[in-house]
């Protein structure tokens, strides 16, 4: 019996990027793609090179403390086969081993914890797992409690979550899927998501190539919009909001807390689209002509250049007994999806512009 035919690597490439979504998604470890991918892994070293990319970009999916700690082990065990990812060591490249290789990765879904404290473990898990992915990490969606930084062991550093994520500085796509709080905001076990997102150090700035950021719910204030203004690189931000007011907020996107006359220190440097959404039915979207008349004085004041695109996005969500819950979970599956850069609404703009 003569030898089976080999398939031609094009084939086999156009086979598998016809299991994937090319859209972006993000797929959890149970769904059929990320399943069809590692067996693809083990069928040939040509199928292993393309599977394993496909894995790579769109199957990092972490949503418990084991699979954040299996994944942090393994990627130790193997950063020395991969260059750029030795930890110090003399850089080389060697033979990748077989089995799924997780080098580099380049986006992530990072939900490890389901309470409201990171035990002491899992931090550690996670700071490691920041350190050794920031090479190349570009895409990531966060959903997590940040309560640990209010010191529950003095022995942890308070800031070492803070700057495990501020060393991501390849980041371009940021998605924080957990409420934030500025500094000093009177809650009763405040978050620190915001002191890196856009509170104090570190500010955005820290992320010299981030272009898109989200953050679901929180308060925002004049200083997260003193940070996505001096951003040089964000393009894109999203405030997709479930719950607290919203018209008297928007002042504050737009720095209305300033009321002078706009410098060079104040108005914004470049183009920025930013889009307010919530669900129709939220108070957020019933408007009187009150709450845009504030938003455009304010708006004519911070931006008298018209940079700064800012619309209002509606997305319908079912009614049911916790809409909270339900805008969660529906801005979720378009963060996975990769779509809430996509979101567009009514146009807010000054009068004669």
């Amino acid at each position: 019996m003569g030898e089976i035919p080999r398939l031609p690597t094009e084939i086999i490439s156009h086979i598998i990027a016809s299991v994937v979504d090319e859209s972006g998604t993000i797929y959890s470890a149970s769904h059929t793609v990320t399943k069809t991918l590692l067996s693809l892994t083990l069928v040939s070293r040509a199928t292993y090179v393309f599977a394993s990319n496909h894995l790579r970009r769109q199957c990092m999916f972490i949503d418990d403390r084991k699979r954040l700690r299996d994944c942090v082990a393994y990627l130790k065990a193997t950063d020395h086969l991969v260059p750029e990812y030795n930890s110090g060591k003399t850089k080389g490249t060697k033979a990748v081993p077989p089995g799924p290789q997780l080098w580099p990765i380049t986006s992530l879904y990072l939900a490890p914890i389901a309470g409201d404290l990171i035990p002491r473990q899992t931090l550690g898990h996670i700071i490691e797992l920041c350190t050794l992915i920031r090479p190349s990490l570009k895409r990531l969606i966060v959903d997590m409690p940040w309560q640990f930084a209010r010191q529950p062991d003095p022995s942890i550093d308070s800031d070492a979550l803070k700057i495990a994520f501020s060393s991501l500085t390849e980041l371009q796509d940021l998605v924080n899927l957990t409420n934030y709080y500025p500094p000093n905001y009177s809650v009763v076990a405040p978050s620190v998501a915001y002191e890196y997102v856009g509170g104090y150090l570190p500010e955005i700035s820290r992320w010299p190539k981030l272009r898109r950021l989200a953050l679901l719910d929180g308060v925002p204030t004049s200083s997260l919009w003193e940070n996505l203004r001096s951003s040089r690189a964000l393009e894109t931000f999203v405030f997709a909001k479930s719950s607290n007011p919203g018209y008297a907020w928007l002042k504050s996107y737009l720095g209305a807390a300033r009321l002078e006359a706009p410098t060079a220190g104040t108005k914004p440097e470049r183009p920025l689209k930013i889009v307010f959404a919530a669900q129709p039915q939220h108070p957020d979207m019933r408007d009187n002509g009150e709450g845009t008349a504030r938003l455009v004085s304010a708006k004519g004041l911070v931006d008298p250049d018209n940079l700064v695109s800012f619309s209002l996005y509606e997305y319908w969500a079912p009614a049911a007994s916790k809409p909270a819950r339900e805008s969660f979970e529906y801005v979720k599956a378009a963060a996975l999806r990769d779509e809430l850069w996509e979101w567009e609404g009514q146009t807010i703009s000054r009068p004669g512009l």
